[in-house]
């Protein structure tokens, strides 16, 4: 498990390296319990799956960050049964890469920030660019929690039909997450 563990980090290490070479010289914050919810819309139902096993790698000063998941942790538990998405081993991983829009990511003392991020979301060979919102939170108390993050985005049907995503009902995608940013010892 371990070596698992170590194997996946430096690979998400060396692709956040090669599509991001600046980041180098920057700290980078790995976070492995971030929350993400993925709600998908098929017209005349609505299907909601969560999961807590998103990986994101931060870059602080550069405001950049590369994420992945694995499909296969994303469950719908409606009426107390558990659903998960059923997808061929080749499309179990999706990673999302990017920028927010801000000069750094503020971990001292400040009011709520909203801005914007654009990135590329990519599963297997479709690659398709991302645009979102987002909003830091700074959390007091002097622990070492310092903010909660929060981005969200959609991906409309147009979008998906484009990018022959394989689901001809789906409508829409909207994608949220919440995850936690540690105080640092440089704070702006």
């Amino acid at each position: 498990m371990r070596s698992t563990n170590a194997n996946y980090i430096m690979l998400t290490l060396l692709l956040t390296v090669v599509r991001c070479p600046a980041v180098l010289s920057q700290e980078l914050y790995q976070f492995k319990g971030a929350t993400v919810v993925i709600e998908l819309d098929y017209g005349d139902s609505l299907i909601q799956f969560q999961s807590r096993h998103l990986h994101v790698l931060l870059d602080n000063d550069n405001a950049e960050f590369g994420s992945k998941l694995e499909i296969g942790t994303l469950v719908n538990t409606k009426d107390g049964f558990e659903e998960r998405l059923d997808l061929a081993a080749d499309k179990n991983e999706v990673s999302l890469t990017g920028r927010f829009n801000v000069d750094h990511i503020e971990t001292s003392n400040h009011a709520a920030l909203n801005f914007e991020f654009s990135g590329v979301l990519t599963q297997n060979e479709v690659s398709i660019p991302i645009y979102g919102s987002a909003e830091l939170q700074h959390i007091g108390g002097g622990g070492s929690i310092s903010c909660m993050l929060g981005y969200s985005f959609e991906i409309d049907e147009e979008t998906l039909r484009m990018n022959n995503v394989g689901y001809p009902n789906l409508r829409k995608v909207k994608v949220q997450v919440m995850q936690t940013i540690l105080n640092r010892n440089n704070n702006y």
